[in-house]
């Protein structure tokens, strides 16, 4: 009988070439050089386009908003947001956003102060990260295999540096330290709700965390969602309400409620249409690690230490099971023609998916829309958040691509 955990990731299990990494680590420093800027008039244009109407402000790039924010009234030089020196030095969000966080406090910490009575609730998978299937199977294998032996002084799980290296080549979402600074200089609150197991979840988000800074209060997972709540009548994959009662909670924060929760998801199909109104739907990011294997430390002196019935019954059979292996490891003589064809398919597509990420613009729009209503948690807000987002921009196909919107990151 084979291992039947089930996946960490709700994701698609795909592989691929690794050489983009190279590709996407040059846009990478480029962007840190200062190359790559973000044009909010052009997102405020393309919005007001989805609204059919013209937003408060004007029209060099003047945000609506006041109460003092250093983001009440911007013009369009400060609008563009560069990663590099300003006329005054480096923009101030950017700063912040760019500190990075060695040891990411733990979980209920506040981050920073909460200004305004907004929760901004973050999915995980294909929404702040990629499709993190290869670096969890590596996970699973690891801690979840019942293991006889295991080498001493080996760490069993993904190593922290294997997954900073991943998320630094592409797996962590363009724009995510733009959202955090954004996130961190409105002063809202911010949770991350998502479907992966909880434990993997947090191991993930906190490497996200020392890549961007400590943004993440709370962290709500698969036992958060319908999978872990059955019987108590719940009819979505997940619940505001769920969410903003366990956060309401706690001293201070008795002001949360459906009505000041925004969650950002992928997936459009994941609340109850009571719910529904307050989600902004982003184009799911599949940017795929082709660097990680899950067998990356099982090698022969693990293979040595543990029995053969284990090798062959629990980790071959799973990783046949999984598609990750060829029939062949546990039936000699077994056809794996098919398999290889498989596999050389979904390395094409994950190579082609990986090529696009890095022109990938979601979030920077999700931080744009959140700068521009400043925060507020109306449901007119929310509105004009969607319309920064556009999700009809998507052009459909096998690896859909989110449009620029007018800009790029230059090659």
């Amino acid at each position: 009988m084979y291992f039947t955990q089930v996946s960490m990731a709700d994701t698609t299990l795909v592989h691929g070439s690794a050489r983009d990494r190279r590709a996407c680590e040059r846009k990478r420093r480029r962007v840190a050089e200062g190359s790559a800027v973000v044009l909010v008039p052009v997102l405020r244009n393309a919005a007001e386009a989805a609204l059919g109407m013209d937003l408060p402000g004007s029209a060099d790039g003047e945000v609506a908003g006041g109460g003092g924010s250093t983001a009440s009234s911007v013009g369009t030089s400060d609008m563009v947001c560069a990663l590099g020196e300003s006329e005054e030095g480096r923009h101030p969000f950017v700063a912040a956003a760019l500190a990075t966080a060695a040891d990411v406090p733990p979980e209920g910490v506040l981050p920073w102060p909460v200004g305004r009575q907004l929760v901004v609730v973050l999915d995980m998978d294909q929404t702040l990260v990629g499709d993190v299937t290869p670096l969890a199977d590596r996970e699973n294998f690891e801690t979840n295999i019942p293991w006889e032996s295991w080498p001493a002084g080996r760490a069993r799980g993904v190593p922290d540096a294997v997954m900073s290296a991943c998320l630094t080549a592409g797996v962590m979402r363009p724009g995510l330290r733009e959202l955090v600074g954004v996130l961190r200089e409105l002063g809202v609150l911010v949770v991350v709700y998502t479907h992966s197991e909880g434990a993997w979840a947090r191991k993930l988000l906190r490497a996200v965390q020392r890549e961007v800074g400590h943004f993440v209060y709370r962290v709500f997972a698969r036992d958060d969602c319908l999978d872990g709540q059955c019987g108590l009548g719940w009819t979505s994959q997940k619940q505001l309400a769920h969410v903003a009662a366990r956060l309401a909670e706690t001293p201070g924060l008795e002001w949360v409620s459906v009505g000041s929760c925004i969650l950002v998801d992928d997936r459009c199909d994941v609340l109850d249409l009571s719910e529904a109104r307050r989600q902004v739907v982003v184009p799911p990011y599949r940017y795929t690690p082709t660097n990680v294997r899950w067998d990356d430390s099982i090698d022969d002196e693990v293979v040595a230490t543990n029995s053969g019935k284990l090798m062959k019954e629990v980790v071959y059979r799973t990783a046949v099971g999984w598609g990750l292996a060829p029939p062949s490891l546990v039936a000699a003589g077994a056809c794996d023609a098919a398999w290889h064809r498989r596999a050389a398919a979904e390395a094409r597509t994950v190579k082609a998916r990986n090529r696009l990420a890095a022109s990938d613009v979601a979030l920077f729009s999700v931080a744009a829309g959140l700068r521009h209503v400043q925060g507020d948690a109306s449901d007119a807000s929310v509105r004009v958040l969607k319309a920064f987002v556009d999700r009809r921009q998507l052009v459909p196909g096998p690896a859909p691509v989110y449009p620029s919107l007018g800009y790029s990151i230059p090659e």
